[in-house]
């Protein structure tokens, strides 16, 4: 999910990507509301589809700030 400006907002008692080999969220802000869940799955090899963090390469931190 590429929103750098934006806010990713969900308020659902779902499970948001749980399935995904991987996930990336590029937001200013992310809102998980209710009973939400975001899973983050690092798999890169499962799929051909690249992985975003190719583009930043040498970059090697990530940030979860509550």
């Amino acid at each position: 999910m590429y929103l750098s400006r934006g806010i990713f907002s969900t308020d659902s008692n779902s499970t948001i990507a749980a399935n995904s080999a991987f996930t990336n969220v590029i937001a200013r802000k992310v809102w998980i509301k209710s009973n939400a869940s975001l899973t983050l799955n690092a798999d890169y090899g499962a799929t051909s589809v690249p992985n975003v963090a190719v583009y930043y390469e040498g970059v090697e931190a990530v940030w979860l700030v509550k």
